[in-house]
């Protein structure tokens, strides 16, 4: 027992000094076990990705009792946690009513559970898991703060209101107020949902003609793809000036209002007119003095939302006048952005995101970059049938290639950017030496990758819609496709992660 006590004084002492270093990072770790976390899970989600699920077991692995939190008994996850044993209790209450917080209370009481924490993973969890932490008076930012953070109108009035440049933009909740917000901002401009995520339904509008009918087909979106459903968010469409210059994501770690990590990689150009991610890498092979603005620029913009802890990806592009927000998304970022930094910078983006929802203090030890990495998605260019699908396996064999996959197989039907949205046939990534000689890699195995497609007519209107909802089970980026935001190009970096619908987690 004595030994016991001078273990736990011992890490105590740790804590308190909260040193950036491998030996207080595993008293953090280690002060996770025996507490109880309140898992906020997404209402709509239809399912679970592996890599959400290894999250799930690192959780528990640590030691920590999980206690799932849905909307309803019969949230499609109720039976997939249970299937997968990745929940030692449930409790439901209605996550959009105003008393979320009062009612979450009372499941707990009912159930005689008590909770040292409240963590969401998801996009769309996180207002709710701020509400109940709030609440229960337990580690979090204030609800307002994600709210903001989730409608891309308010961020950009908190941010102006800070004094940070934001570009011209307005809200549009009709197509009367879209005129008169498409005159404030001029053309060309982008239309995109002012809450969801993930670079589905980001148009480009060179005229009211084109940005009344990307408005149109937003409005749709919203209302049929679950991916983008606002849950009790903004249903209003931002409208935005056209940025042009090179798009950076940084991501930050913060705690007790400052920045423990932070980290910069580049977005490759999207693909036009979709805003289809391409590729990406990191560390960022920009000159340091920009690197410096956009990551001063984005801790500015997490402090005028009101933050003070937690992970955030924040995307930025780099105008001539300087840094100008995309959008400030309040989580880990998707994708390939928790593989990054652990390989690249030794930092657990999950982990330390994690331990402060748990109130457990945090400063990540850091490395100087250890080695440079970049992926790249293969987009489809032509509709028709798949004749080869082993593209993985060859690009496998090039030293520095660190993992490659195919989403579909040889025989499936694909739809190019001939025909429509395109879908993302696979991707791969890569680690070597230095950022810029992986981006020079990836350059040179684009070239010498053939995928062979036979080219198929199109068939009737019914046709492609059937082939279109087979393709959306197989293909994660086209079921995001048609529609916008999840965070900007977020529910794409998430969803391409696995062939699973997964857009909402992060």
């Amino acid at each position: 027992m004595a030994a016991m006590n001078d273990e736990v004084q011992t890490r105590d002492a740790l804590l308190a000094e909260n040193r950036a270093d491998e030996e207080t990072q595993q008293a953090r770790l280690q002060a996770l076990n025996g507490k109880t976390v309140l898992w906020v899970c997404a209402a709509g989600v239809p399912m679970m990705s592996e890599n959400l699920a290894s999250k799930v077991r690192w959780v528990r692995d640590h030691g920590v009792r999980l206690v799932a939190l849905f909307s309803s008994p019969e949230e499609k996850l109720v039976s997939v946690f249970a299937d997968k044993g990745l929940m030692d209790a449930a409790v439901f209450a209605p996550f959009e009513s105003n008393d979320v917080g009062a009612l979450v209370q009372k499941a707990l009481d009912e159930a005689d559970i008590r909770v040292d924490g409240v963590h969401s993973p998801y996009e769309q969890g996180i207002v709710t898991a701020a509400a109940v932490a709030n609440y229960l008076g337990l580690a979090s930012n204030p609800k307002e703060a994600f709210v903001a953070a989730r409608d891309k109108g308010a961020t950009r009035e908190r941010c102006r209101a800070a004094g940070i440049p934001m570009p011209r933009s307005g809200v549009a909740a009709s197509q009367s107020e879209l005129a008169k917000v498409t005159e404030h901002v001029g053309f060309p401009l982008i239309i995109k949902p002012s809450s969801g995520a993930g670079s589905c339904g980001v148009f480009r509008a060179n005229s009211l003609e084109e940005a009344c009918d990307a408005f149109a087909k937003i409005e749709e979106d919203l209302k049929s793809n679950w991916a983008l459903s606002s849950h009790g968010m903004s249903n209003t469409v931002l409208v935005e000036q056209l940025l042009v210059g090179p798009e950076f994501d940084v991501d930050v770690i913060m705690a007790d209002g400052e920045p423990r990590f932070m980290a910069t990689s580049d977005n490759w150009e999207c693909l036009a007119p979709y805003f289809l991610e391409t590729g990406s890498n990191c560390p960022s092979v920009f000159p340091a003095k920009d690197v410096a603005a956009l990551e001063e620029y984005t801790v500015d913009v997490i402090r005028a939302l009101g933050f003070t802890q937690g992970a955030f990806h924040v995307e930025s592009i780099l105008t001539t006048e300087g840094p100008r927000l995309i959008e400030c998304n309040a989580r880990v970022g998707g994708g390939n952005v928790q593989l990054f930094h652990e390989t690249v910078h030794n930092v657990d983006m999950f982990a330390n995101s994690f331990l402060l929802s748990m109130g457990v203090p945090v400063n990540p030890p850091v490395s100087a970059p250890r080695c440079g990495m970049a992926d790249f998605s293969f987009t489809c260019e032509q509709t028709g049938t798949l004749l080869d699908a082993s593209f993985p396996e060859r690009l496998r064999k090039t030293p520095g290639v660190f993992s490659s996959m195919s989403y579909y197989k040889a025989g499936d039907y694909v739809v190019g950017s001939d025909t429509g949205f395109p879908v993302w046939l696979g991707e791969f990534i890569v680690k070597v030496d230095t950022a810029q000689n992986a981006i020079d890699l990836v350059q040179r195995l684009v070239a010498e990758t053939e995928i062979k497609i036979r080219r198929e007519s199109v068939g009737s209107e019914t046709d492609i819609h059937e082939r279109k909802e087979d393709e959306d089970e197989i293909n994660p980026a086209s079921s995001a496709s048609s529609t916008p935001d999840m965070t900007s190009d977020e529910l794409r970096k998430e969803l391409k992660e696995t062939p699973e619908c997964k857009g909402l987690e992060a």
